[in-house]
């Protein structure tokens, strides 16, 4: 595995970053992905970056959240930052973004799994979809994960199925501020939108299906 091993070794780098200086780094590759036109250049420029952004991915949960402590609410429930990205679960993570399966067991850490490619690809600009079971699910994870995306730099948007057309409409078009900024989404799969996830297929970056 020479691509985790390389993730591992930005980790000694990366101790030394500042909150401020980490999040500096996904503006900074934000500016270089919006200058490439070329959809195929921009993908050869996520797997560039690949290890030293999936490292930022990996460290926030250690030491942005888990090291300190860091409380929040989900679902109207407190909690607390426990969680850290293992060897296998970045393996996974590359996996995903490489556009290939990773087929994971309950308990295997398929949630934080997706956060990797989520970032490495919110990063294009064109917005980043995790297509779960429910509306549970999909807020449970949007607030959770939403965590790990707000230290970095990132805003999380969450579509539920009562949602107003105008709403709705909003939260997909995220993705194309006029400034670019990177959303990640997350929101309910249903047999009725498929029309809709293949008109955007062209604009989005990336989508994961959590099928639980």
């Amino acid at each position: 595995m020479p691509t985790v091993r390389r993730i591992n070794e930005f980790d000694e780098e990366f101790k030394s970053l500042s909150d401020d200086e980490l999040r500096a780094k996904t503006a900074n590759w934000k500016e270089e992905i919006s200058k490439i036109p070329d959809l195929q250049e921009q993908w050869m420029k996520l797997d560039e970056i690949l290890p030293e952004s999936i490292c930022g991915g990996e460290k926030t949960p250690r030491a942005g959240l888990k090291d300190r402590g860091h409380s929040f609410t989900v679902c109207d429930q407190p909690m607390v930052w426990d969680m850290v990205h293992f060897d296998m679960q970045l393996l996974g993570g590359i996996v995903l973004h490489r556009g290939r399966i990773a087929e994971m067991a309950t308990g295997e850490g398929k949630t934080l799994v997706a956060t990797l490619p989520l970032y490495l690809n919110a990063l294009t600009g064109r917005g980043a979809h995790l297509v779960t079971v429910n509306d549970y699910l999909a807020r449970r994870d949007a607030e959770w994960m939403g965590q790990l995306y707000s230290f970095l730099g990132l805003t999380v948007g969450c579509i539920q199925h009562d949602e107003e057309p105008d709403a709705r409409r909003e939260q997909y078009a995220m993705g194309h501020h006029v400034r670019h900024e990177q959303r990640v989404r997350f929101r309910l799969s249903a047999r009725q939108r498929h029309g809709h996830d293949a008109r955007t297929t062209g604009t989005t970056r990336l989508f994961l299906c959590d099928r639980r």
